[in-house]
């Protein structure tokens, strides 16, 4: 009897050892699950951010590409003055597009008002880093006859974001009356069909959308009879062509 009670205190301090490795491994696999947990919260927190950026950057590269169809929807058919033959306000290059606009189209909507014109210039620029278009502005003053006779106003940024905006020019191709895309508008003579803005990635150069814009100059006077007036649109061969009256029956 009594030793059974010596022998008690054994067999409790096995028990307790028993807890104790127990309680280590449940701590331990606690520990694995709380390392787990907080990786995946970190994940998903990333990937939150990350969903969030490209939505706002999605939202930023639309407006951009509104306000830029705003401009070039807006393009005007104005000349640089001086002895024929005048060449369009018109420069388009890959980074870099010029051209003149109307600059108040409310005050043309009032009876007797005369709508002023403008020249912009819209400049971009590119980095592994992200793009930028760059703004101005300048007044079309009667007599202009070249660049060196505008005063633009100050630039703003018209763009700055992770993506970097491209133009292209769509053009007449010859008699087949397709359309031909080039980088750069090589022609001061006509004007454009439309401009294509492209969004680029800087760090590839791949192009990841575009949009085609048309340069809305049907609403050009002279297009209306390319036959006996200009019209910036029409082939000069067709209208010399259309010029000559055809010949009546029973002339000779």
């Amino acid at each position: 009897m009594r030793r059974a009670v010596l022998d008690a205190p054994s067999r409790h301090r096995g028990t307790a050892g028993f807890l104790l490795v127990e309680a280590l491994a449940t701590m331990a696999i606690g520990a694995v699950i709380l390392v787990g947990l907080s990786t995946l919260v970190g994940l998903m927190l990333r990937t939150a951010d990350k969903a969030a950026a490209q939505a706002q950057g999605l939202e930023q590269t639309d407006r951009t590409v509104a306000a830029l169809t705003r401009e070039i929807q807006a393009l005007t058919r104005a000349r640089w003055s001086g002895a024929e033959p005048r060449s369009f306000i018109f420069v388009g290059e890959p980074d870099r597009i010029m051209f003149a606009r109307s600059a108040s189209k409310a005050g043309a909507s009032r009876a007797g008002a005369v709508p002023s014109t403008a020249v912009v210039t819209i400049q971009g620029s590119g980095a592994n880093a992200g793009g930028r278009l760059l703004y101005a502005e300048a007044p079309l003053a009667p007599g202009s006859a070249s660049l060196a006779d505008l005063r633009f106003g100050p630039v703003r940024d018209l763009h700055e974001g992770a993506i970097a905006v491209r133009f292209a020019y769509f053009g007449r191709a010859g008699d087949a009356g397709g359309e031909v895309l080039v980088d750069a508008w090589p022609l001061s003579a006509a004007l454009p069909t439309a401009v294509r803005i492209g969004i680029v990635d800087p760090a590839t150069g791949s192009l990841l959308r575009s949009l085609r814009v048309p340069v809305l100059i049907e609403a050009e006077p002279g297009c209306a009879a390319p036959e006996t007036a200009f019209c910036s649109r029409a082939d000069p061969k067709k209208r010399a062509q259309a010029a000559v009256p055809p010949a009546r029956s029973g002339q000779r």
